[in-house]
C-alpha cells in the first residue's frame, strides 16, 4: 500500500518541469499524484522511470475493472482516461480528452496516467474528524482529505484524545485518516452518513465484482471515503491497483485471493462466521453460479485462515 504523504519539493519540480499549472496532492513510494488547477482529473506519475511498466499495467487493470465493475455499485472506481510514457512515446487513451501534447504542456516527464479525481471530504465532516480523532498536538493541522475504511481492526486508543492514558503521538498523517467501525458509527450519528451495514455490503459486492468480473485478485487495493465534489456529501471508492494480479477463476487460483484478502485485513470485516458484520459482507459477496465451488472455497478458506490466526495468543489479543 502507498500512503500519500508530502515529499521533497525538488522531486515534485523534477517531475513537473517547474510548471505552475500542476498542484501537488500527495505521494508514496511508488508514485506522486498531481492535479491541474481547478481540474476534475489527477495525474498519477511514477517516481522511478524503471517502474513505467508497472504503472502502465495498473492503468490497463483499472481500465478493465472500471468497464466491467463500476455499474450501479456503492463503491466507485476512478475512471482512467489516458496513459502516456514520454520516454517511449507510448499513448493509450480511453477517451479523446488528452494527447501527448497535454502531458508535455503540463511538464510531466515520467510515465503517468490521468484518472478521475477524489475530492476532499466535506468541511463539516473534516472538522469533526480533526476534533475527535487528531492527536492533541495536531489539532491545528490541515483537515483530512479522505478516510481509509479500516473495518477489520480496532484503531489504537492512543489516537483518541479523550483517553487519559493516550500515548504521545509524534507523527500523524492528516491526508488520509483511518476509521474503524466505532469511529464511523460516531461520525454517522453526527453527519448522517450512509449506514455502516450499507458500506460493508457495498464492500463485499465490489470485491466480488473485482474478483469475478475484473479477474483481479484485489491485492493491496484501498477502500476510502472522500467528498463527492458537489456539496456536503461523501463518496466511496476503491483505489491503488498497482500490485494487483489477474487470476484464472479456478480452484488452483483461490490461494491468490486468500493471500490478497488476508494481506489487506485492516479493511475487511474479519471473516469470523459468528461476526454479524462479516455475515453482511459475505451475503453481499455475489458469486458466479458457474464457479460457485470456487467462490465458496475462497470464503471457506479465509474463515479457516482467520480461525488459525485467532488461535495465536498475540494475534487474538490485538483483534
Amino acid at each position: 500500500m502507498h500512503m500519500f504523504i508530502p515529499i521533497d519539493q525538488s522531486f515534485n519540480e523534477s517531475l513537473t518541469g517547474n510548471f505552475p499549472v500542476l498542484q501537488f496532492i500527495g505521494s508514496g513510494s511508488f508514485a506522486t499524484v498531481f492535479t491541474s488547477h481547478g481540474g476534475a482529473c489527477v495525474f498519477k506519475v511514477v517516481r522511478d522511470p524503471k517502474n513505467a511498466g508497472i504503472i502502465a499495467n495498473e492503468y490497463m487493470v483499472l481500465l478493465n475493472i472500471h468497464r466491467t465493475c463500476d455499474i450501479n455499485s456503492f463503491f466507485k472506481l476512478p475512471q482512467p482516461y489516458v496513459f502516456y510514457n514520454p520516454t517511449t512515446g507510448a499513448l493509450d487513451a480511453s477517451r479523446h480528452l488528452f494527447s501527448a501534447k497535454t502531458f508535455r504542456l503540463l511538464g510531466i516527464t515520467n510515465a503517468s496516467y490521468a484518472m478521475d479525481r477524489l475530492f476532499a471530504l466535506p468541511l463539516t465532516l473534516g472538522h469533526s474528524i480533526r476534533h475527535l480523532y487528531y492527536p492533541d498536538s495536531f489539532k491545528r493541522a490541515n483537515l483530512p482529505t479522505l478516510c481509509r475504511l479500516y473495518f477489520g481492526k480496532v484503531i489504537d486508543v492512543g489516537l483518541t484524545p479523550h483517553n487519559q492514558e493516550a500515548r504521545p503521538v509524534h507523527s500523524f498523517n492528516t491526508m488520509d485518516v483511518p476509521l474503524d467501525t466505532a469511529r464511523y458509527t460516531v461520525l454517522d450519528a453526527i453527519h448522517c452518513l450512509p449506514d455502516l451495514h450499507e458500506v460493508i455490503a457495498g464492500m463485499g459486492d465490489m470485491l466480488a465484482r473485482i474478483h469475478w468480473l475484473g479477474n483481479c485478485d484485489a491485492r493491496n487495493i484501498e477502500w476510502v471515503m472522500s467528498g463527492d465534489g458537489y456539496g456536503d456529501e461523501v463518496s466511496y471508492s476503491v483505489i491503488d491497483f498497482e500490485q494487483t494480479k489477474q487470476w484464472g477463476k479456478t480452484l488452483e487460483g483461490v490461494d491468490m485471493l486468500v493471500t490478497a484478502f488476508m494481506t489487506n485485513e485492516p479493511y475487511y470485516p474479519r471473516p469470523r462466521p459468528q461476526d454479524p458484520q462479516y455475515q453482511i459482507f459475505k451475503t453481499a459477496y455475489p458469486t458466479d453460479q458457474a464457479a460457485l465451488d470456487v467462490a465458496l472455497a475462497f470464503l471457506t478458506t479465509i474463515e479457516h485462515e482467520q480461525a488459525q490466526r485467532d488461535a495465536e495468543p498475540t494475534y487474538g489479543s490485538m483483534r
